[in-house]
């Protein structure tokens, strides 16, 4: 078996417009999901962490914010190899849908203006 570059589809997976349902196979192949998927709502919550629509789960424990292990990424993050490898690893036994969501405040505004607080990767559940 062939060894991934997990670079490799980190860099394909932040080409991904926010919003944009994705699926992932363990070999790292990147599609569109299939019809009638479509993002979810997410919301900060400050006693829950994130609040996620029906049929989706926020990914936890990928931020390197420092004393932080929950779902929201800060704005400057990115997807890199580490977070690829751990998205393929999700695909070991059928393919995933994924997208990556930009998180409101409690309001379903975004905090300044248009910046959101951040943002998180859900996994279709």
């Amino acid at each position: 078996m062939a060894t991934l570059d997990y670079q490799l589809i980190g860099i394909r997976l932040n080409a991904i417009d926010f919003d944009h349902p994705f699926t992932l196979t363990s070999d790292g192949k990147i599609g569109d999901a299939p019809g009638g998927v479509y993002a979810p709502d997410v919301v900060n919550d400050p006693d829950n962490d994130v609040t996620v629509s029906t049929g989706w789960e926020a990914l936890t424990g990928m931020t390197g914010q420092y004393g932080y292990h929950g779902a929201v990424m800060h704005t400057s993050e990115f997807i890199g190899s580490q977070i690829a490898r751990y998205l393929t690893e999700l695909c070991e036994d059928a393919p995933q849908t994924f997208v990556v969501v930009e998180v409101c405040d409690e309001s379903g505004e975004y905090e300044y203006e248009d910046d959101p607080i951040g943002w998180v990767i859900v996994q279709q559940s």
